[in-house]
């Protein structure tokens, strides 16, 4: 999963926002974009500082993601610094 996660991050560097780089409706379009937009639904993130968590469901995984927010880091300005999905319990 570790090497699909970081093919989908290096295409999502060349995804177009609309909106500005760092700013928290690119980080929360970033994270579909990190898990492959396939049922995908994140929530709205959380940011302190420079950090923004979002919350997120992927089929039957349940994630936690990190983002690091880094101006140079465009189009997004967001880098995930954590990414972390367990399985849904039944």
């Amino acid at each position: 999963m570790k090497v699909l996660l970081a093919i989908v991050l290096s295409l999502a560097t060349s995804t177009c926002f609309a909106d500005e780089p760092g700013s928290a409706k690119t980080a929360q379009a970033l994270v579909p974009e990190l898990l492959g937009r396939l049922y995908t639904v994140a929530d709205t993130p959380t940011i302190k500082g420079d950090v923004a968590s979002v919350h997120a469901t992927i089929l039957d995984l349940t994630c936690h993601i990190e983002l690091q927010r880094r101006l140079d880091a465009l189009p997004a300005g967001w880098i995930a610094t954590k990414i972390d999905c367990k399985k849904k319990k039944s």
